[in-house]
């Protein structure tokens, strides 16, 4: 997402995570290779650039990160991504300005990261850092909503020739296209990870209903649930509702040439399928997701692995076994989100779906903030998933 940070603005290009509450960006010291000046952040430019003290109330407000006391009494901080890749640095307060749907500039003074070392993540993802968008308070959307906006957001996130929107704030859709392709669902609450979006996730079904696989919601101990991600490639079940969809499948893929793949074992995926490099894509076996009260959006079932051969291509679902490459959770990640309309509404509690793609312009009414997703090549979003597990 396009975000400028610093007086005068410094544009910069951050990820977006709905799964994080803690914002960082790549300072003028933290890029060791393959990184070129207009990725960091200048803090030494920057004449509204703070150093936030230990013991202040925004240095013990981050407690999902490891803060300390830094040089000069400066609050430190030190947050990882998996096991091979981190970011630390300072906690910093600077004004982050974005556009408005007006064509005016919405400025906002933000407490952030400031990172001094942040090796990998910024030669993998061409980022400039971390924007959390999680329900806590220190979130980007909890310090804005701290500042008199609405807490609701809303995007669409790219494929391949479109760029994605994100639209922040006191918006109103003004779109019939939009509006009314949208289907709403009840934001629910995990007492173990409040802050994270859980969603019902109740059913999915193949071709339009033939086949159901019931989905159960988090335990009372906290395990289990669905969530919404925007740093996780694919999507992920528990071993209990995995095991009988890949079963389904191979039940209406019966013509195809399963196929093993170590990259596909990494990320916890068990299908896979050679096809002619001349046959339609995708195969057969459309999901459609169903939740609670009603909503359905259709998602994509395979993604293409290897198009190397000018034969055959290696295609494999998109969908991975949650223990083999982490906890007990159903996750719908980024790329079952592409081209997809999301909204977010903290003040209504729900989720929006929509099918209209990126290509449909968000037209929205005033007080907004809005931004753009650079087209990232999903290759390297899948990278990353493979080097953190």
């Amino acid at each position: 997402m396009d975000l400028s940070l610093g007086t005068p603005p410094q544009p910069l290009n951050f990820t977006l995570a709905v799964d994080s509450g803690f914002s960082w960006v790549a300072c003028s010291s933290s890029c060791a290779i393959n990184c070129t000046t207009a990725s960091l952040f200048q803090p030494g430019l920057s004449t509204s650039h703070t150093k936030l003290p230990c013991g202040s109330p925004s240095c013990s407000a981050f407690s999902a990160v490891s803060t300390s006391c830094g040089p000069s009494s400066s609050c430190s901080y030190n947050t990882s991504y998996g096991t091979n890749f981190s970011s630390a640095g300072d906690l910093v307060s600077d004004i982050a300005t974005m556009d408005s749907v007006r064509n005016r500039k919405v400025a906002a003074n933000l407490s952030l990261g400031c990172g001094r070392d942040s090796g990998g993540l910024l030669e993998l993802l061409d980022t400039s850092g971390f924007v959390g968008f999680d329900k806590g308070n220190v979130s980007f959307m909890g310090q804005l909503s701290a500042l008199g906006y609405r807490s609701k957001f809303i995007y669409c996130l790219p494929s391949d020739t479109f760029r994605g929107k994100l639209v922040i704030g006191n918006y109103k859709l003004r779109n019939a296209s939009i509006s009314s392709s949208m289907a709403y669902t009840p934001m629910i609450t995990n007492p173990q990870a409040a802050e994270l979006y859980f969603i019902n996730l109740s059913t999915i079904s193949i071709d339009k209903n033939k086949f159901q696989v019931p989905i159960q919601g988090f335990l009372s101990n906290g395990t289990g649930g669905t969530v919404i991600d925007t740093t996780t490639f694919l999507s992920y079940l528990t071993s209990d509702f995995y095991t009988q969809l890949v079963q389904a499948i191979k039940n209406y893929t019966t013509n195809l040439v399963e196929v093993s793949s170590s990259v596909a074992d990494a990320l916890g995926v068990e299908l896979c399928y050679n096809i002619s490099a001349n046959s339609d894509f995708p195969p057969p076996a459309t999901l459609t997701y169903h939740f609670l009260g009603g909503a359905g959006v259709e998602v994509s079932t395979w993604f293409l692995l290897d198009d190397s051969d000018s034969v055959n291509n290696t295609i494999c679902m998109a969908i991975g076994r949650s223990e083999s490459v982490g906890p007990n959770l159903n996750v719908i990640g980024t790329y079952q989100q592409l081209d997809l309309t999301v909204e977010y509404d903290l003040e209504q509690m729900r989720y929006g779906f929509g099918a209209q793609g990126c290509n449909t312009t968000m037209v929205v009414d005033v007080n907004t903030s809005s931004a753009e997703f650079s087209k990232k090549p999903l290759w390297l979003m899948l990278l990353l998933v493979l080097l953190t597990v």
